[in-house]
This record gives structure tokens, sequence and C-alpha cells, in this order.
């Protein structure tokens, strides 16, 4: 199945969904057995996942009761569920499902505080982010040393720069004793309070250079007057 949203490549959902697949299948082996199915489920509900809803959704699959999920019965499910979503909407919700909704979110995170779009944090992107979760879960700021203290210990290639997973080795940390709806939530607070701060900023830059070319403007208008005097 291809889909084309306006002149934008179409995205082939078959290859997509059929790339999910071939990430689960663990033992690679042409095939979903329970434990996989388990690795879908914890994409998906995180903390929550249990055998009863990996029977369940066994139960949905395997629509020829072999016990087992096979690329085309996985295929059909992920497809007919996912049939109601725009383009952008389905591959978000494939990249869940292959990476699981954590991670997900951790990437998030990782793109709003690279301010400068480097494919890393630095030391002051990182700072940033630790104090604007620190405020949005109602803590006291810790005082940089600190802060700095814990990105070296992420820093493990010594680049003075955190890569993807060196940031997800964080966030891991601090995330790990909430369940998926209390980490959504706590994502959620930090990347309204980011984009506050962003936009106050971007205000700020706005009105300074305003008030740059105002009083540019009112000297080169006080030149004019003396000019012709």
């Amino acid at each position: 199945m291809t889909m084309t949203v306006g002149t934008a490549v179409p995205v082939d959902r078959t290859a997509v969904v059929r790339d999910i697949f071939d990430h689960l299948d663990q033992n690679k082996d042409g095939y979903l057995d329970g434990e996989e199915v388990l690795l879908l489920v914890r994409n998906l509900k995180g903390t929550k996942a249990n055998h009863r809803k990996v029977a369940r959704l066994m139960r949905k699959m395997d629509t020829n009761g072999d016990g087992k999920v096979d690329p085309e019965e996985f295929g059909s499910m992920i497809l007919d569920m996912s049939n109601k979503y725009e383009d952008a909407q389905f591959l978000n919700k494939m990249d869940i499902l292959k990476r699981g909704r954590r991670q997900v979110h951790i990437d998030f995170l990782f793109r709003l505080f690279d301010t400068d779009g480097d494919g890393e944090m630095s030391e002051k992107e990182f700072l940033n982010c630790v104090k604007l979760g620190l405020k949005s879960s109602k803590k006291r700021p810790d005082s940089p040393n600190p802060i700095m203290d814990k990105f070296a210990l992420l820093d493990k290639d010594g680049s003075n720069a955190l890569d993807l997973k060196e940031f997800s080795t964080y966030m891991d940390e601090i995330f790990k004793i909430m369940d998926e709806r209390k980490f959504a939530e706590a994502v959620s607070k930090l990347r309204s309070r980011a984009i506050g701060l962003w936009r106050a900023k971007a205000a700020s830059i706005q009105n300074a250079a305003a008030a740059k070319d105002v009083a540019t403007h009112t000297n080169d208008d006080a030149l004019s007057e003396d000019d012709d005097n």
C-alpha cells in the first residue's frame, strides 16, 4: 500500500511495516513468537506490558491459529489499524512500534534542546534541559557543578558533547521508575517549558532588534535634520 500526500514522496506503508516486523523478529526465523510480541507490547505499553496483553494480541494477529505470527498476518493487522492516519501520523506510529514510545519521546527532547541543530548536546544545552526538567517537576534546580559532573560521566567519548545514545542513558536513569503515562506527562511539561522559553527569547531578540532599528532610524533622522540646518 503506497500513500501520497500532495507532491510529497509516497510512503510505502507495506515496506515500513515489514521493516518493523524484521526488527521485532529477533531470532530471524521469519515469525513472531510470544517473546517477540512481548517486545512489541513493551514498545506500546512500556511498564504496563504483561503476558495477558501479549496473549490477547497473539490471538488477534495469529489468524491461522498456528501459534506464531507471520509477516502477512502482522502486516494485515497493522495496515488495517493505521488506515485512518495520514502519512506523517502513520510514520510516527510506526516509529513507536519499532523503537518504543519512550525512546521516541527521548529523541524528541534531544532534538528540542539541541538548539543549534548540530546533532549533539553541548554542556550549555544539557544544562538548560536539566534545569527546565527540575523546574517542571517542581524540584529545586541544582547548581551547575553537579549537573556538569553528570555531563562528564555521560560523555563517554570525551567529545564535550552528548550524542543521542549518551543522552538516552541519562533519560533512562531519571525516568525508569515512571510508567508510560507519567513519563509522557513529564515530557509534555518539559516540552511546554522549553517552547515557552524559546518563544520568550525570540520575542526578546525581536524587541531588541526593533529597539535598535528605531534608534538607528532616529539617529539617521537627527543627522538629516542637522544637515538641513
